[in-house]
């Protein structure tokens, strides 16, 4: 069975991005056949991924509104078992195409999925079409925020957001992590003074400055956690203390020096 994975937020700078790729390639370390999928035309994923964004490459709107073959628009990266359907310019004009038929993300991944056991979709900054249509597609959904106030207003906002399309069934994915990026940890790995875990999400009981980790909740509360002490590198998994180490470091390709 594939596994379709959304990282979605509407507020820009979390981590989405980042959080895609590093999640894409544990999933390909871990032996899963994966592919991360560049739903923002930004393209950031593609350069991360790719090494460069090539806007006359086959892209999800290539597939969608031009009847391109999925399999041939993808490609491999340098991480082993880990490809990439990138992301051009032209996805700023699919909402087009999705205002007549909002299911055709979800049938053009639907060609996809024999080939592969996850799919790690990023998408961009907004609450349009694009975004609908790639949540009705997946099976389930980590919502990166910012570790401030700011990000767990935004966090609530989207939530709301979300409900809005629950009850008419559109959106059925159900969030399965909220992944707090950007957070202070002390010596010991452990959130810094005025921060409290509850339920899986974290909120601020006082100020905390922000640094570089983040970390995502998941059903069988297992936690995923990127790391590293000065803030600048995102590349080195470890587990909670007191988990089962399920993470390899680094993973290939990611430095692991600031």
């Amino acid at each position: 069975m594939t596994i379709v994975l959304a990282i979605a937020n509407q507020n820009g700078g979390v981590g989405k991005t980042v959080t895609a790729a590093n999640v894409a390639a544990g999933f390909a370390r871990a032996g899963r056949r994966t592919l991360a999928v560049d739903c923002d035309a930004q393209a950031d994923l593609t350069r991360w991924l790719l090494g460069r964004a090539d806007q006359d490459a086959a892209d999800l709107a290539a597939i969608v509104a031009g009847g391109a073959d999925p399999a041939a628009a993808v490609h491999p990266t340098r991480v082993a078992g880990l490809d990439a359907l990138p992301a051009t310019l032209r996805l700023a004009q699919i909402s087009r195409v999705l205002a007549a038929d909002s299911t055709r993300i979800a049938r053009a991944l639907g060609r996809l999925r024999p080939g592969y056991d996850a799919m790690v979709l990023d998408l961009p900054s907004s609450l349009g079409r694009l975004t609908v249509a790639a949540l009705a597609a997946a099976d389930g959904i980590v919502i990166p925020v910012t570790a401030s106030v700011v990000g767990l207003r935004g966090l609530g906002g989207f939530r709301d957001w979300l409900a809005s399309f629950r009850t008419d069934h559109t959106i059925t994915a159900p969030v399965w992590g909220v992944l707090v990026t950007q957070a202070d940890l002390d010596e010991q790995g452990g959130w810094g003074p005025g921060w409290a875990a509850t339920c899986g999400m974290l909120s601020p009981t006082s100020g905390s400055r922000a640094r570089g980790c983040c970390r995502c909740w998941c059903p069988a509360g297992s936690v995923w956690t990127t790391w590293c002490p000065s803030g600048c590198c995102w590349a080195t998994r470890r587990p909670m203390p007191g988990q089962a180490k399920t993470w390899s470091t680094p993973t290939p390709g990611w430095s692991t020096t600031c």
